[in-house]
């Protein structure tokens, strides 16, 4: 859909997040910029795995307001299960409802299409997962 952002990103209505999705291997580099998309994982172009995408929860104290409201995962609590998440991707809308969440220390459920993870509290180790079904 050319009507769409040439940029990949994700979009959840209830949260207020409207960013753009960051790749590559360094991951601590690039969450300091918003999104991360864990490589070799799903994109919504494969499905052979999920989609894990990760971002801070409270941010960097040089993130303006509105950088964080868009970029960083700190209402994902907020999410329940029936909630929605859109990816563009190349220019194409996929659609995805959360299914399960739970908090721990690591992934539990790979059947999912799309994980979103943050951290729980100020640097522990546990982390919120919300996973999600692709619905369109």
């Amino acid at each position: 859909d050319p009507s769409l952002p040439e940029e990949n990103g994700v979009i959840i209505e209830k949260t207020g997040v409207r960013g753009l999705i960051h790749e590559g291997q360094n991951w601590a580099a690039i969450l300091k910029t918003g999104i991360w998309r864990v490589p070799d994982f799903g994109t919504p172009e494969d499905n052979s795995q999920p989609i894990i995408l990760a971002a801070h929860r409270w941010g960097y104290v040089t993130w303006t307001n509105s950088f964080r409201t868009l970029n960083s995962f700190y209402n994902l609590p907020k999410l329940q299960v029936g909630d929605q998440i859109q990816i563009v991707w190349n220019q194409r809308k996929y659609i995805y409802e959360i299914y399960k969440e739970e908090t721990g220390t690591k992934i539990t459920d790979y059947t999912a299409n799309l994980i979103l993870y943050t951290c729980d509290l100020w640097n522990s180790p546990t982390r919120i997962f919300k996973y999600a079904k692709r619905v369109i």
